[in-house]
């Protein structure tokens, strides 16, 4: 009885883990053949939000005392600039 449960619960796992694989679209090069091929970067983003790639990269604070008195202000300052209202 306990090989039914076992060969039962198996055939179920495999049977979830195909279904999920299945749905997957393959996203490819383009020299790549077959596939599912990409739009243009961006072109269905909204325009108020195209804006945010211009976010900087800011490295991680490693002094917490200038952290709080300039970086953090200067941070802040970017990030309203960057969304606007």
């Amino acid at each position: 009885m306990s090989r039914m449960i076992y060969a039962a619960s198996l055939l179920v796992a495999t049977l979830g883990i195909l279904s999920f694989s299945a749905a997957q679209e393959r996203a490819v090069p383009k020299e790549a053949k077959g596939g599912v091929n990409q739009g243009e970067p961006w072109s269905l983003v909204p325009k108020s939000f195209q804006d945010l790639k211009k976010i900087p990269q800011w490295p991680l604070p490693t002094n917490l005392q200038q952290w709080r008195e300039t970086d953090r202000v200067q941070t802040r300052q970017t990030l309203l600039r960057l969304l606007g209202d």
